[in-house]
């Protein structure tokens, strides 16, 4: 599977609707946003994903879970490693802000 990425300006939204590529769509429901930073993950779940690892700040893990209706859990700071994040979260508030976390079709 290929998907493409869509991400709301300044990353500061809850779902995703930008002036280049437009609104991002709930994949099991088009009516609705998938809501948040994250959404091409969950898109991976409509497509028979059962799990898949997420990096939360402000939501991006929760927000897309809650809204697609799968889990998804941003653990307390430090419980998994980051190691392999693409961006490295070495110093200050957002190491303690920022963690790797799941998702999964069910618990």
């Amino acid at each position: 599977m290929l998907g493409k990425t869509n991400t709301p300006e300044l990353t500061l939204s809850p779902e995703t609707n930008n002036l280049i590529f437009g609104r991002t769509n709930n994949p099991f429901d088009v009516t609705r946003t998938p809501g948040g930073r994250a959404e091409e993950q969950v898109l991976s779940f409509h497509w028979g994903a059962a799990f898949d690892i997420g990096s939360d700040t402000g939501g991006s893990i929760r927000f897309p879970s809650h809204y697609c209706g799968i889990f998804g859990l941003k653990p307390t700071s430090g419980r998994v490693p980051r190691t392999g994040h693409l961006i490295s979260f070495d110093v200050g508030a957002s190491e303690a802000f920022t963690q790797n976390g799941p998702m999964a079709r069910q618990l």
